[in-house]
This record gives structure tokens, C-alpha cells and sequence, in this order.
């Protein structure tokens, strides 16, 4: 007569229930390495983005109020809060009445100049939804030791705001 033996199954049940800590240490410096490598272009990343941003914003913002301008059948102004060419400090759309509609905070660490920096303060559609004169915006990042994409938001006679990539 053969005797079957059984096998102990506590050893393979329990034999894999962890890591050492020789793989965590392994584990943790390699993605000390690959975050070492990628923070560079992803701090590019950041500042690119945060510049495509306030762009998209400037253009909703002034899609807005020429849109406010045809629904209420009267003038709507967009002015920059600082009553200046400079409008990082942000702007406020108002309609003929000074009724407010909107307001847009402030953008650190961002330039946004109209033209040459001596353009208006303040853009007017009236009520068929037309500007008053073309504007070109400037956005720019401030960051140190980044080389960011600047961005041009332009308003023509139509009142159609556009964006692209480089300068104005």
C-alpha cells in the first residue's frame, strides 16, 4: 500500500504577503529619478497652461459681453479694473445702465497689455454686437527661469474674438 502525502498549505498561502524593505528603497528611488526628470517641463507646462487660460477667459469674457450688447439692445462695456491699458488686474462687463454682469479677478504673475500697452482701458459693442475699434491683447507670463508662450487675443470690427499662439 502507497501513502499519499498531503502538502502543507500554510506555506504557499502565506509566503507572499508583503515587500521587503530593500524593494520599497528601489521602489522610491526610482521615482525620485523620474520626478527629478519631468519637473522641468511640467513647471513649462503650468506656466503655459495658466497663459492659455487667462486667454480663454479674456475671449469668453468678451464673447459675453458683445452677446449682452444684442440680448438687451444697448451698449455693453468691458473696462479693465485698473482704468488702465493693463488688464492682469482684471475687468468687469457692464451694460448702459452700469448694471454689473460680470466680474474677472485678478491673473498674478501674468501681463495682459492691450497693443503697444498704450491701447484702450475699455471696449464698448453696441447693440448690433460691433466694437467700436479693433483691440489686440497681449498675455504673457512673468515666471523666472521659464520661457513661456506668450498668447494674442484679438478683436476685430466684426467683434469676433480670437486667440493664437506667439505675439500680437
Amino acid at each position: 500500500m502507497v501513502k499519499v502525502m498531503k502538502q502543507s498549505t500554510y506555506r504557499t498561502t502565506h509566503q507572499n504577503q508583503g515587500f521587503t524593505l530593500v524593494e520599497l528603497v528601489v521602489v522610491m528611488i526610482i521615482v525620485a529619478v523620474l520626478a527629478g526628470l519631468a519637473a522641468p517641463s511640467f513647471k513649462s507646462f503650468i506656466v503655459n497652461e495658466r497663459v492659455r487660460g487667462a486667454s480663454f477667459d479674456l475671449v469668453s469674457h468678451l464673447t459675453l459681453a458683445r452677446s449682452e450688447a444684442i440680448k438687451q439692445n444697448e451698449n455693453v462695456t468691458i473696462a479693465s479694473t485698473s482704468t488702465t491699458s493693463a488688464w492682469q488686474n482684471g475687468w468687469s462687463i457692464s451694460g448702459a445702465g452700469g448694471d454689473t454682469v460680470k466680474t474677472q479677478g485678478a491673473y498674478p504673475k501674468l501681463t495682459i497689455s492691450t497693443g503697444s500697452g498704450t491701447g484702450p482701458s475699455s471696449i464698448t459693442f453696441n447693440r448690433s454686437g460691433r466694437a467700436g475699434s479693433s483691440v489686440t491683447f497681449q498675455i504673457a507670463d512673468l515666471a523666472d527661469g521659464v520661457t513661456p508662450e506668450s498668447r494674442c487675443v484679438t478683436v476685430g470690427l466684426t467683434a469676433q474674438p480670437m486667440s493664437k499662439k506667439g505675439s500680437c
